[in-house]
C-alpha cells in the first residue's frame, strides 16, 4: 500500500530491473521536492523522501534558498545573498556553519 503524504498517494515505480533481482525503485520528482511552510521567525522543510522534519531560522532559510539557486560553495551563497541582504557581509562563518548543517540533514 503506498505512502499517504497530506492525503496525496505516493508511490515509486520500478526505474531498471536486473533478471532475479527485486526492482529498484524510487520516489517520483513531485515527491523528491521539499514542502516548506514558513512563519515569521522561521520554516519547517519537510523532506518527502526520508520523512524528516526540520526546523530552520530565517537564516538557514536564506542559506538554503540561495545554494538551492547557485550551488553550495560558501563564497557562492554568500555573493547570492549579498544581492538581496547587505547584512550578511562579513558573516561567511555563518554561513559555512548554515551550509554544514543543511548538508549533514540531506536538505542539500
Amino acid at each position: 500500500m503506498p505512502a499517504q503524504l497530506l492525503g496525496t498517494p505516493v508511490t515509486s515505480s520500478p526505474t531498471s530491473r536486473i533478471p532475479g533481482s527485486p526492482p529498484t525503485e524510487t520516489a517520483p520528482d513531485s515527491a523528491r521536492t521539499p514542502i516548506e511552510f514558513f512563519w515569521d521567525d522561521g520554516a519547517a522543510v519537510y523532506d518527502c523522501v526520508a520523512g524528516d522534519t526540520h526546523l530552520l531560522d530565517p537564516f538557514t532559510v536564506a542559506v538554503l534558498h540561495a545554494a538551492r539557486q547557485c550551488g553550495n560553495s560558501p563564497e557562492a551563497v554568500c555573493e547570492q545573498l549579498l544581492r538581496t541582504d547587505r547584512t550578511v557581509a562579513g558573516q561567511r562563518s555563518r554561513i559555512e556553519s548554515a551550509l554544514d548543517q543543511l548538508t549533514a540533514a540531506r536538505l542539500l
